[in-house]
């Protein structure tokens, strides 16, 4: 788990859950990590991280 930062923010923002890969604002089943991202700035309860295996980003939770 690492925080997200101006280094890896936007590779967190282009991962996507849709089947077909494209990045929509809203995705299939949630809305996208970018919405996610700007929505934790404005609610103090809300702490995004990435998930990483070794250096690969697969992940993103809050």
């Amino acid at each position: 788990m690492r925080e997200i930062n101006k280094e890896n923010y936007m590779e967190v923002c282009e991962l996507t859950s849709n089947k077909d890969g494209k990045l929509t604002l809203y995705e299939e089943f949630i809305c996208s990590n970018a919405v996610s991202l700007a929505e934790s700035k404005y609610s103090s309860n809300m702490h995004p991280m990435s998930l990483y295996n070794d250096e690969v980003l697969i992940g993103f939770f809050m």
